[in-house]
């Protein structure tokens, strides 16, 4: 590979990484909407092909399998469904997710080296935080970001960057903060208390309510890893707390609005917390009613549409149902709020067995780690965990970055970065 080449394959894989939150960063091509972190995927995908395709186009039998039986639930359900035109569709959405944003970053590894792409991977977080950072920093100043979709007050922004608002934003920033709080708390060394300090704001300034889940969920879930100073899990609780109070105190009407907004409104009468509660439910009561291999993947709004068009009672609706004639594609308003339920009501036991093996092989990689690298390899998987309990507050089994910070886990697993970079010596 030649020097131009190799320059263009590195600042291509640092958009691919930068961009994976972008959704503003989008255009419609016959009738479907793609991203530019699509383009930039296939593109890379293709260079990899070309140069490449002997020497690392391959999956392991432990990766393989769970992606396959996942296929085939997902194939199993489609033909089940009486929605199969929209479910294969979803079909087709999941191979390019897993091809682009699972198994390419794995293939991006085995040729650069995990040092170099985890170096490109946590540039990528940094400088979208900044620029989240800067449009705090521009509204303030009475400049607002084009992208900025909600507003704390007149002129002060609630940070999304590319995303299409803030609590997504939280959801992107999620893997690297507590894979950064993790490495703090357990490795000490490995950050400094100024640079931890740092990219928890980036964190905050979100002002999601998402956010109070995730620390809770990580502390927890530190006190579980085996080997970890339990003391110094304590003395964190305390300066996260600590500074949590301070916000408060500051802050007391962004706390009360954003963060505590449930607490001080009221769950069940906060209209986003009562939408996904209801989508919570709806989507448990299709589960029960088709439980082994669900509605299809896709399905799941046009059920529950057929449901309020017939007027079943079974389900709890909301007022943003009774829109649905003005709407350009009523299906969206019915959207599913809740990726366990999802997951359950698409796919039933038999997805969700699938879903499972998945991370089942990802337990075992964990096991086979040596007791050197045994708390690196915990921190990645706590900041897996994290993620994955706050995707809850979120809907859409298909969020590229979860699926890229699963596969950069497997990578570092696999200790794909001991091996000699195919690039390198090939260039």
């Amino acid at each position: 590979m030649s020097q131009k080449t190799w320059n263009l394959f590195i600042a291509l894989v640092f958009l691919y990484f930068f961009t994976l939150h972008a959704d503003h960063l989008h255009f419609v091509l016959g009738g479907f909407t793609l991203r530019w972190n699509n383009l930039i995927a296939l593109t890379l995908l293709a260079m990899l092909l070309i140069r490449l395709r002997d020497q690392i186009f391959s999956i392991p039998k432990w990766v393989a399998f769970p992606l396959l039986f996942i296929a085939l639930s997902m194939i199993i359900s489609c033909l089940l469904s009486s929605y199969p035109n929209r479910c294969s569709y979803y079909v087709g959405w999941y191979g390019l997710t897993v091809l682009c944003y699972f198994l390419l970053p794995i293939w991006i590894v085995k040729a650069l080296g995990f040092s170099s792409i985890l170096s490109l991977y946590q540039a990528s977080f940094i400088c979208v935080g900044l620029y989240a950072a800067l449009q705090l920093v521009l509204s303030i100043a009475g400049v607002h970001d084009p992208f900025v979709s909600q507003f704390v007050s007149k002129n002060l922004a609630r940070p999304n960057a590319f995303c299409f608002e803030p609590s997504f934003y939280a959801l992107y920033m999620t893997p690297i903060i507590f894979l950064y709080n993790a490495r703090w708390i357990t490795l000490k060394a490995s950050s400094s208390n100024w640079a931890i300090l740092g990219i928890n704001l980036l964190y905050l300034i979100s002002t999601s309510t998402s956010i109070i889940l995730a620390y809770t969920a990580f502390f927890l879930i530190l006190f579980c890893i085996p080997g970890v100073d339990r003391k110094r899990i304590f003395k964190c609780i305390f300066i996260f707390a600590a500074c949590f109070m301070c916000l408060f105190l500051i802050f007391p009407a962004i706390m009360k609005h954003f963060f505590l907004k449930f607490f001080y409104h009221g769950f069940m009468t906060h209209h986003s917390f009562y939408e996904r509660w209801i989508g919570i439910e709806n989507g448990w009561k299709i589960f029960l009613q088709n439980p082994f291999f669900g509605v299809g993947l896709g399905g799941y709004p046009c059920y529950l549409m057929d449901a309020f068009l017939k007027g079943d009672r079974s389900f709890h609706y909301l007022t943003s149902y009774g829109l649905m004639s003005e709407a350009n594609n009523p299906v969206k308003i019915f959207e599913p709020m809740n990726v366990s339920t999802e997951l359950l009501a698409s796919l039933g036991l038999f997805g969700l067995c699938a879903f499972c093996l998945l991370l089942y092989g990802l337990i075992i990689q964990v096991k086979r780690v040596g007791p050197s690298e045994k708390m690196n390899a915990y921190c990645w998987l706590v900041s897996l965990l994290v993620t994955l309990l706050v995707l809850q507050f979120n809907q859409g089994m298909f969020r590229t970055y979860i699926w890229v910070h699963l596969a950069m886990t497997y990578a570092y697993l696999e200790k794909l970065y001991e091996r000699p970079s195919i690039i390198h010596h090939s260039a």
